[in-house]
């Protein structure tokens, strides 16, 4: 340590008895951004618009871009999601799950039919129209 650091270390000993430091909840800048008037500002913004990015979001309100997704995180509670892509269910299998449904329902009421003995699996999604990267 430099020669500075160590004399004002002694003079803070003589001073207060400690070396400790006391900047504990002082350290680090001042959230002055996230303020109740730019959380309302990127509110309406979102709500003029929900599918905005963050980047347009942030040059429509005039800060920047971590200090906005900051709000619509930490404030606003609003997450990014991932594009989903799903096939659509038809009616005849809409139809099929329904009656499957409440035929093991009346087997269970019925004759006592073991719940444990199903097991239920996710479906998977094929997709016939071309290739979908869902991590961009």
């Amino acid at each position: 340590p430099d020669a500075k650091t160590i004399r004002e270390l002694f003079i803070k000993f003589e001073r207060t008895g400690s070396v400790d430091d006391n900047r504990v909840r002082n350290v680090g800048p001042r959230q002055t951004v996230i303020n109740p008037e730019n959380v309302v500002k990127v509110s309406g913004i979102v709500q003029q618009n929900p599918r905005n990015t963050v980047r347009r979001i942030a040059s429509q309100s005039g800060l920047k871009c971590s200090s906005t997704q900051k709000i619509l995180r930490n404030s606003l509670r609003m997450f990014p999601y991932k594009i989903q892509s799903h096939q659509a269910i038809p009616i005849k299998a809409v139809r099929q799950r329904f009656d499957f449904a409440n035929e093991i329902l009346s087997m269970i009421d019925n004759e006592g039919f073991d719940v444990g003995c199903i097991w239920f699996t996710d479906e998977a999604h094929f997709h016939l129209n071309g290739f979908m990267n869902k991590q961009n």
